[in-house]
């Protein structure tokens, strides 16, 4: 049966008959039907906890990317990107340096944080050093 969704979404998205978020919802609309009908594990008392769960992830990574775009504003509004693209510039060091010390910062910034997260904190600040270097 996952081989079927697998099929359903990949080859949907491949094909052209609907977008990767449209292939997710028609994923989830085919799951529900399996686990309802041919499983038979989840029932429709079961669905209210279920949906509970879900608004309440949805709000801890809304919540994660809010205060990641308003860290991202003050940073921006602080000026802190010029700031610090103006000490690597200045520094004297290879471009393949900073390049390295990036990729840990990012790797250690994995370890402990959600992607979005990590994208929307990070981008304003690395973003105009790796244009500044020539990536």
């Amino acid at each position: 049966m996952t081989d079927i969704a697998a099929i359903l979404v990949g080859g949907g998205i491949y094909t052209g008959l609907f977008t990767p978020t449209e292939a997710a919802a028609v994923g989830t609309f085919y799951s529900l039907i399996i686990t309802f009908f041919v499983y038979r594990t989840v029932t429709l008392r079961d669905m209210s906890g279920i949906l509970e769960d879900t608004v309440k992830t949805i709000a801890m990574i809304f919540a994660i990317m809010i205060g990641a775009m308003l860290f991202g504003f003050i940073l921006t509004a602080l000026q802190a990107p010029q700031a610090l693209m103006a000490l690597v510039t200045d520094a004297q060091v290879s471009r393949w340096f900073i390049f390295i010390g990036i990729n840990l910062v990012l790797l250690a910034l994995g370890c402990v944080l959600e992607t979005v997260s990590i994208i929307l904190i990070t981008l304003p600040m690395l973003y105009p050093i790796v244009k500044s270097l020539g990536f």
